[in-house]
């Protein structure tokens, strides 16, 4: 099986499958905001760092399928700023 995996405080990040037996407990969704001037790279591991501390905290150790997203709001009202969101699903191995 192809996937990307990482991982982050103890927590795997795959951008698929992985191959061990896994329970699913939950879904969990993270949101960064960066203005001008800052990486983008920044924002990313900050999102990710919030998505292994919300596994942990729900009792996982792996988030699968991980996925993410940007979105540049409309000018006038925001120029500079990009919204970086992830989500995946909260699992814990055996």
């Amino acid at each position: 099986m192809d996937t990307t995996e990482e991982i982050i405080n103890g927590v795997i990040i795959a951008t698929g499958d992985i191959n061990k037996e896994f329970e699913t407990i939950d879904n969990v969704f993270a949101m960064n905001t960066i203005f001008a001037g800052i990486d983008p790279n920044t924002a990313l591991e900050k999102v990710k760092q919030d998505i292994a501390a919300k596994c942990l905290s729900l009792g996982g150790n792996a988030v699968l399928n991980y996925r993410f997203e940007y979105r540049t709001p409309d000018p006038p009202a925001c120029f500079g700023i990009v919204d970086i969101y992830a989500y995946g699903t909260v699992v814990k191995t055996g």
